[in-house]
């Protein structure tokens, strides 16, 4: 298969080994034609945006020379050749990143949106750096503005794909992967203010109120330096909500999966304290409820499970005080088990449903 690489510092290669263009017009047309694979070009476009210089009769017999350089150099032949007219040809032997990278994009099908944040990662593991970075042609002011062109649009269609990561990391409480995404764009881009307010907003959801306002400094420097502004009212405005602490927080379970996945000595005191097995969770008490249907035994469990999330848990004094009764204990075992079935023939009480 012939792999072509345009993201990043081009390479070209084949199942077995990289392959060598000696002609730097001839990778330069391989180049344009797949970046513009949905388009078809007269041979007149092609020597304008190529050979300006030249007249019509040089810039024929450069194109024709480019075009048997490519011919003899590779494995086979991607580009479609009818008359007068040039195209890229795509073929199942052919696999360009900026063509999968487009693909994998593309929003997932009905259906399937849990796999929507794995087809980001791919797209964006596509993304090597700046469109054909380091490569340039000779005597092309035509084509460099179009490599110019393509540069901005490339990575400005890689910022937004991670945008959208971000987003999705952040809903499911992932903040570690949301904050390598942020700092990844703004390090591409530092004047684009969004992926600052994301960084923001990330710090903070994950316990570092500190970091936050300090990435709103970083921000305003930079801004300041290099274009002589003040941030974005929003920009602003989101700083003094977490410089007052009124910033809506993220749910807390979202808060609590986080916090015990980078912090586990917080869980600690209350398995000391309740000789909770180290690694009690739902599944576990939901197993017990079954396996030991008396009500004692599914206070003991339910307690040892609210015990463990105790930091966070509005229950806490309620459940140390020991004056809950079975109709209590149940509602607490229905918020940790929503969905046990019959959970109330365990404990021996019914709750009308309305």
């Amino acid at each position: 298969m012939l792999r072509l690489r345009l993201l990043g510092a081009p390479s070209l290669a084949d199942d077995a080994r990289e392959l060598y263009l000696p002609s730097q017009k001839a990778q330069a047309l391989l180049f344009y034609l797949a970046a513009e694979s949905e388009r078809s070009f007269s041979r007149g476009q092609i020597i304008a945006l190529l050979w300006e210089d030249s007249s019509e009769r040089e810039g024929r017999n450069s194109l024709s020379t480019a075009l048997t350089r490519l011919r003899q150099a590779l494995p086979l032949f991607p580009l479609r050749t009818e008359g007068d007219t040039l195209a890229w040809q795509a073929t199942p032997d052919v696999w360009v990143d900026l063509h999968g990278f487009q693909a994998t994009a593309q929003p997932a099908q009905a259906g399937a949106a849990a796999r929507r944040t794995d087809q980001l990662e791919m797209a964006a593991g596509l993304y090597r750096g700046t469109f054909l970075d380091g490569f340039s042609v000779r005597d092309s002011a035509t084509y460099d503005e179009w490599l110019r062109l393509e540069r901005e649009r490339w990575q400005q269609r890689w910022l937004n794909l991670i945008d959208q990561l971000i987003e999705a990391y952040a809903q499911s409480g992932s903040w570690d992967r949301a904050l390598v995404h942020a700092r990844n764009a703004m390090n591409a881009d530092p004047l684009q203010e969004r992926f600052h307010r994301a960084l923001m907003r990330l710090h903070y959801q994950a316990g570092d109120r500190a970091a936050a306002l300090a990435q709103f400094r970083i921000c305003r420097d930079v801004l300041d330096r290099e274009l002589g502004v003040e941030p974005d009212p929003e920009t602003t405005a989101l700083y003094q909500a977490i410089a007052d602490g009124t910033l809506e927080r993220a749910g807390r379970q979202l808060r609590l999966r986080y916090q015990l996945k980078h912090n586990p000595r917080q869980r600690a005191p209350a398995e000391r304290h309740h000789n909770a097995a180290p690694d009690i969770g739902l599944a576990q008490l939901r197993s017990k409820v079954v396996e030991h249907p008396g009500q004692r035994h599914i206070q003991r469990h339910a307690r040892d499970l609210t015990c463990y999330f105790l930091e966070f848990s509005q229950l806490s004094s309620f459940v140390k005080s020991g004056l809950m009764n079975g109709l209590q204990w149940l509602v607490v075992i229905r918020l940790l088990l929503p969905s046990t079935v019959s959970v109330d023939k365990f404990v021996g009480y019914s709750v009308k449903k309305r």
